[in-house]
């Protein structure tokens, strides 16, 4: 009889055993199925968005890509031809932006010229959104609404542009570009072509478009190799967009692994008491003359069969359940799913995943079995393992060694000692969990012993000591639900902690009110009015710090101290575009940290600056700051202020949106007297009310303002943030409850077995007196001790290693889930009560004198 019959008839007479081990595995790769399913229609969908959004456009390339790049000079003939002949290039389009960087040169602040060709790649680009219109002719041009409603123009009218360095030219209006689209608002487009006729020589950019978005790095290296001098645009938002489809990705794949090792470490438990039970046919088989390699062939025949016929029917659940779900109108992760998609290749790259982890689990009971004595076996199928003193030893050197390292990773706060810290713990932990296991029964057998009388609790400790190596394999699994679960909670904990810091940092106020513009017209805006400010601090829910800004003065440096952060060139020096603005600077000249401290102190030509902007642009107190107005040159003025006081970074100063140009600052009066502005152009406005932004509408309105302001609401934001969180939050809640499952399922098959190898002993057990109701007390107390055990063990560790994980991504130890695991360990005795529950009954139904004879 070869080892593939013996196995399947093996197979066939536990049908009961088989059968749990076949649901158990099947639940694992429907899981699998489900989430790569899952996974890749949110992908397609994400996708969809992010082309509808962007554009089917990988990448942008030209010497000049924004007003910072230096080398202003259009593509040529020849380099379009070496884009072109890229490997895993489809194809490209070229677009012509002639005033680029030569917005101060000739004054084009207000209007943003772009020339497309009539190729299928203008259309993909995210300054083309006509609908069904074609790109405009020679002589003609596609405006927006707004841009209409400013100038009183409309379809088919005749207007006069200018086109520096050359004359005005008259083109007609023969298009409106998407009214929805406020970005384009500013944007005139016309053909390339003509455009360079009547401007100056083209293509700025040339649009790229990949075989495959993963291949954007390697085609930037060869655009590199080809032409140092070319920039690349790698679009790096929508990379991010793909690549985490709003942080799901990481969970997902994470939750997968977990649920491979979780259903190996089941697979391992089951599999270790099923080889316990048949010791006594090993033994017979090492007898006969079967080596070590043909039993472990044997649990591998078992293995295969039973993935078979688990992998078969897991793939269709999986697949069948993500279908049905994904079949209506559903958003997740910020996605609208509008399609569904089966990604045959990942799903088999997991299930083989799955199916080699069952295989290398299954390996360790057979390779423990086939070490022992098969004279020894076949005389005791359930002998025990002792502890050795060498084995003690290695539980000491590793448990110092695991102290050490920790202790070094909390001192050093090194990240990869953390990391490193972490695998030792896990190490330690289930390389020496019979150690822990059994030193834990007997603290417990210790503490009951004194306070109780009764058999019942004394006996289930001892006897979870007598069967320590059944009994290991359900802790281990236990440990490692419980283990994942914390590392899970703590992972996405402290992702939360560290997107709502950053949420607020770009945020600074729970209410901005802003001045409703677009483009360049955003640098002229007149702002509106000051008593907008007033009206709202009178409302209650409005509470301090509250401030505002005034609409700015915008002028160029000619004596900046550090170039570094140098965008223009005036008079052959490097110097940058700067804003001067008013604003309430009592609450920041309290806490100066150089220079004056109140607003009396101040002289009229005094500014103030963030410690980040005199960092950044070189400026110190005494300093003289000259500024240069960006009028035309018959209406520009000078200006020179000093440096009279360096304030802290506050929030409301020195945010990344604002740094380094609105961090000049003066008071209301100053901006009055030296550019007669009064207007504001910005409000951050503090509230602890939620619902104030409907009083802020409200005043809004009553000022009749709705149509030259808006409001950003952090509050908003942050709800969103928070519904992304949640789902998240769902997922791993539900893999949670699928290794709770696995888990029961495993208690449930141990139980099983371990009660029918034990059922001569539990016959002993009640012929000596042990009543019917001790017995199953007795029993029920091994699985609720057996699970304590475990959770407090699993608790321990998890809390251990949560601590290196959060100070390895640097988070605070409030994220600590120590609620959750306080929960965990409460709950653990119902598990094991549950997992016994239905064994023990069928155990003291079986006949006594049967196996006592």
């Amino acid at each position: 009889m070869n080892l593939r019959t013996l196995a399947f008839r093996y197979l066939s007479r536990q049908r009961l055993k088989t059968m749990l081990i076949v649901i158990s595995i099947s639940l694992g790769a429907a899981l699998l199925s489900a989430s790569q399913v899952f996974m890749a229609s949110i992908e397609k969908s994400n996708e969809l968005s992010i082309q509808s959004v962007y554009g089917d456009v990988d990448l942008y390339v030209g010497y000049q890509l924004s007003i910072h790049d230096e080398l202003r000079k259009p593509l040529t003939e020849e380099d379009l031809k070496n884009l072109e002949s890229l490997t895993e290039v489809r194809q490209i389009g070229t677009i012509h932006y002639p005033y680029l960087g030569y917005e101060e040169e000739y004054k084009m602040w207000d209007d943003i010229y772009v020339g497309f060709n009539e190729e299928p790649l203008a259309y993909e680009s995210t300054m083309v959104d006509i609908g069904e219109q074609t790109i405009p002719a020679e002589r003609e041009v596609i405006v927006s609404r707004a841009y209409a409603s400013i100038h009183d123009v409309a379809i088919g009218d005749y207007i006069d542009l200018l086109f520096p360095p050359g004359e005005k030219e008259q083109v007609k209006i023969v298009g409106y570009s998407n009214e929805d689209r406020e970005d384009l608002s500013s944007v005139l487009l016309f053909q390339a072509e003509w455009l360079q006729s009547v401007t100056r020589k083209g293509p700025t950019m040339a649009m790229l478009q990949l075989d495959s978005h993963e291949s954007k790095q390697s085609v930037h290296d060869q655009i590199v190799q080809m032409n140092p001098l070319l920039n690349v645009d790698l679009l790096e938002e929508t990379n991010d967009l793909r690549e985490n489809v709003g942080g799901l990705l990481p969970i997902l794949t994470s939750i997968n692994i977990a649920v491979i090792i979780v259903s190996g470490l089941l697979y391992r438990s089951i599999m270790e008491v099923m080889i316990q039970e048949r010791n006594q046919q090993l033994a017979v088989l090492r007898l006969v003359g079967a080596s070590k390699r043909n039993l472990l062939f044997l649990a591998y025949n078992e293995t295969l069969f039973m993935s078979i016929v688990s992998l078969f029917i897991g793939l269709v659940i999986g697949i069948c359940t993500a279908l049905m779900i994904l079949s209506a109108p559903m958003t997740f992760a910020d996605v609208m799913i509008v399609t569904t998609e089966i990604p045959w290749l990942s799903i088999g790259f997991y299930l083989l995943l799955y199916v080699a982890s069952l295989f290398i689990f299954s390996v360790f009971p057979v390779y423990q079995a086939s070490n022992v004595s098969p004279i020894s076996t076949y005389q005791q199928s359930s002998s025990q393992l002792t502890l050795t003193r060498k084995r003690v030893r290695l539980f000491i050197v590793l448990l110092v060694c695991t102290l050490i390292l920790s202790i070094l990773s909390f001192v050093t706060t090194s990240v990869w000692l953390h990391v490193l810290s972490m695998f030792s713990i896990v190490m330690l932990f289930f390389v020496c969990i019979t150690h822990t296991l059994r030193f834990a029964l007997r603290v417990v057998h210790s503490i009951i012993k004194p306070l109780r009388h009764s058999s019942v609790w004394t006996l289930a400790p001892l006897q979870l000591l007598r069967h320590i190596q059944k009994t290991k394999a359900i802790a281990m699994l236990l440990s490692a639900c419980i283990i994942l679960t914390t590392l899970g909670f703590t992972t996405l904990e402290n992702l939360k902690e560290t997107s709502i810091d950053q949420l607020f940092s770009l945020n600074p106020a729970d209410f901005r009110v802003t001045s409703y513009a677009y483009g360049n017209y955003a640098l002229q805006n007149q702002g509106f009015s000051p008593e907008l400010y007033d009206e709202i601090t009178l409302q209650n829910d409005v509470s301090e710090p509250s401030n505002y800004f005034t609409t700015p003065f915008i002028g160029l440096t000619t004596n900046l101290p550090n170039a570094t952060w140098a965008t223009e060139d005036v008079d052959g020096t490097a110097q940058v575009l700067a804003q001067i603005k008013g604003t309430d600077l009592h609450p920041y000249l309290e806490v100066a940290r150089q220079g004056k401290t109140t607003i009396n102190e101040l002289d009229p030509f005094d500014v103030v600056i963030t410690e980040r902007t005199a960092d950044a642009l070189g400026y110190e107190i005494g300093d003289q700051i000259n500024l240069k107005s960006i009028e035309s040159d018959e209406e520009a003025f000078d200006f020179s202020f000093t440096v009279a006081s360096i304030v802290s970074n506050h929030p409301f100063l020195s945010n990344e949106q604002f740094e380094p140009f609105d961090s000049f600052l003066m008071t209301p009066k100053q901006m009055d007297d030296h550019f007669a502005i009064t207007q504001h152009s910005e409000l951050l406005l503090s509230s602890a009310n939620r619902q104030a932004e409907q009083q802020i509408h409200e005043t809004i309105e009553s000022l009749q303002l709705e149509n030259d302001v808006h409001v950003i609401n952090r509050y908003a934001a942050l709800e969103e943030f928070q519904e992304q969180y949640n789902e998240r939050l769902y997922v791993l809640a539900f893999t949670i409850g699928i290794m709770i499952v696995l888990t029961m399922a495993g208690l449930f098959t141990s139980s099983m077995s371990t009660f029918q190898a034990r059922l001569t002993e539990l016959s002993i057990l009640r012929s000596i007196g042990l009543f019917h109701k001790q017995l199953h007390r007795t029993l029920l107390l091994e699985g609720a001790f057996l699970t304590f055990i475990s959770a407090l063990m699993a608790s321990v560790c998890s809390l251990w290693l949560s601590m290196h994980l959060t100070f390895s991504l640097q988070g605070s130890l409030s994220v600590l889930p120590v609620t959750e695991l306080f929960i965990i360990i409460v709950l653990s005795p119902v598990l094991g009560i549950l997992g016994f529950l239905l064994p023990t009954r069928w155990a003291l139904r079986q006949n006594i004198l049967k196996h006592l004879t």
